[in-house]
């Protein structure tokens, strides 16, 4: 969280493909040096060097698609298929990290040997200079809090505050409902990770035609997917809920980036995706200490379950106040637009 914030300067004076490459090369370190090295403490250290590698790298990697791609339309496909390969990546650590701890715990750490192949891409394949800037009519001083970009970092915390409720209780859910075991509900994140893959591959085409749609079709698809799962009565309903949750989310994340994108001025891309992964890191750590109370005020036997209809609920209230700040936005519009019309007249 805190080292996403230094990506900005480090831009200021180096290239982002530098900035990847090194972030990479502690990521690349940090991740696999411990399979050696029997000691806690220094595992503890590695931990936080891979933290700070993986500030670096996201806050780089997400600045690429505003300063690579200058049009609007191959700007929103590129953020989708980063999206896509961000969810692959996820199943592929997760498949080989599982198989490599039932033989020996440590050989976890050498997963992070795939991190060569990145590395390599970026070294060859990354252009050193960023490519036509990003026009906007926003024009803004550069402080760490940029305000064109703060709209849309309070959306992305409040989501994803709502959307950790999923993960967070799966498990337990399953396990107390009777509906499945810890395999089921592997199986179900895998699912979530490859819908993900694929809507990221569409997401372009999709929010061309949908455009201010698409983030209240994330929104509706995961509070109707959050009840699914809550009231599912067996594990193909379950399995149902599952799937249009990984839509919706699917759809949520890479619209917001594509939304900030047309916000920000070129100059401040890296550090308005730096506040945005500073909002994502903090509402995933405080989604429970507000979900929980409610859930639990709310009903108290059915906890796990209170928290996903909770957050269902909290989604769609969330999607009405979006609603009526949009209305207001465009009466205010027409009203602006109809007093000029009337001062042109009287003139």
């Amino acid at each position: 969280m805190f080292s996403s914030l230094l990506t900005d300067k480090l831009s200021e004076k180096t290239s982002l493909k530098t900035t990847t490459i090194i972030s990479i090369i502690i990521i690349l370190f940090s991740g696999i040096s411990p399979y050696w090295i029997n000691n806690f403490a220094y595992l503890l250290c590695t931990r936080a060097f891979m933290g700070i590698g993986l500030g670096l790298l996201n806050t780089a990697i997400a600045s690429l698609p505003a300063l690579y791609f200058s049009d609007d339309k191959s700007r929103d496909s590129a953020v989708g298929i980063q999206s896509a390969f961000v969810c692959a990546g996820g199943i592929l650590f997760n498949i080989l990290s599982g198989t490599f701890a039932k033989y020996n715990w440590k050989f976890v750490f050498l997963v992070q040997l795939l991190n060569i192949v990145p590395l390599i891409v970026a070294m060859i394949l990354m252009p050193k200079t960023e490519n036509k800037k990003v026009k906007t009519d926003i024009s803004n001083k550069k402080n760490i809090f940029v305000k064109s970009a703060i709209p849309v970092a309070a959306i992305s915390f409040i989501c994803i505050i709502l959307t950790c409720t999923y993960p967070l209780n799966l498990s337990l859910f399953v396990e107390r409902s009777g509906l499945g075991n810890s395999q089921f509900v592997g199986l179900l994140a895998s699912i979530n990770s490859a819908i993900g893959f694929f809507i990221g591959l569409v997401f372009g085409k999709v929010y061309s035609k949908t455009k201010g749609k698409t983030l209240t079709l994330g929104l509706i698809l995961t509070a109707a997917a959050l009840l699914i799962v809550r009231f599912s009565p067996n594990q193909a309903i379950l399995l149902i809920g599952s799937v249009f949750f990984g839509i919706g989310t699917s759809f949520i994340s890479p619209t917001l980036y594509s939304m900030l994108y047309k916000r920000v001025k070129q100059e401040e891309i890296v550090l308005s995706v730096a506040l945005l992964g500073i909002a994502s890191n903090v509402s995933q750590f405080i989604s429970p200490f507000i979900i929980n109370p409610i859930a639990k005020a709310v009903d108290g036997n059915n906890i796990e379950g209170t928290r996903l209809f909770v957050a269902s609920i909290l989604i769609i209230v969330l999607l009405l106040i979006l609603k009526l700040t949009e209305k207001r936005k465009i009466e205010n519009r027409k009203s602006l637009i109809h007093l000029k019309d009337n001062e042109l007249r009287n003139r």
